[in-house]
């Protein structure tokens, strides 16, 4: 009965663990799949979670984002969060299109 027990304890804990996050930058994009390379320099494919698709969240090539990974499958994962882009537009492009009142396709948008 012992071993049942360890057996038993065993499962619940590798139920119990939670996700890994990593912190990467998007490389490549295709519909709806991206691949991240992470800052340890591993490539993860990846995909949006619930929230994002629902938020309609957009991920370009080049954006910091926050990767989830099971313990089991470390080469996929879903992307949680987008952090705030290291591309960024000129403040009077910007300044020009609020003054004209006109939409900037190429705006970066959180």
């Amino acid at each position: 009965m012992s071993k049942n027990k360890e057996v038993i304890d065993t499962e619940s804990k590798l139920e119990n663990q939670k996700h890994l996050e990593f912190e990467g930058t998007v490389t490549f994009d295709t519909k709806g799949c991206f691949k991240i390379l992470l800052d340890s320099g591993q490539t993860v494919n990846a995909k949006p979670n619930g929230k994002m698709r629902k938020n309609k969240i957009q991920i370009i090539t080049g954006d910091r984002v926050i990767v989830e990974c099971s313990p089991y499958d470390l080469l996929n994962g879903f992307i949680t969060r987008r952090l705030n882009s290291t591309k960024k537009l000129a403040s009077s492009s910007q300044d020009k299109d609020k003054e004209d009142g006109k939409f900037n396709k190429n705006r970066d948008w959180k």
